[in-house]
């Protein structure tokens, strides 16, 4: 199995190496302090920008809460989600 695939695959956590570099790129923000703000080892978030690792979907939410509020959470994306507090009939 080619492991480059199975890291540029949006369906492993919703983001690809490349699509974390370009974001990082448009806040104007270095991988250290990304990994900072989401709390990671800087290391780790070396290899998610270098394509070394696949990006896990805890950390592309981390990513998007933290890093990016204005990118909408993926809806293909499973989150845990309180079914009667989104009731508006509850």
């Amino acid at each position: 199995m080619n492991t480059q695939s199975i890291v540029e695959s949006p369906a492993n956590g919703g983001m690809t190496s490349r699509q974390l570099r370009v974001l990082l790129a448009e806040l104007d923000m270095n991988q250290r302090e990304a990994a900072r703000q989401i709390g990671i080892h800087d290391r780790t978030m070396r290899r998610y920008c270098a394509g070394q690792r696949a990006i896990p979907k805890p950390v592309v939410i981390a990513i998007q809460l933290h890093l990016a509020p204005q990118v909408q959470p993926d809806p293909e994306l499973e989150y845990e989600v309180d079914a009667e507090a989104d009731d508006p009939t509850a």
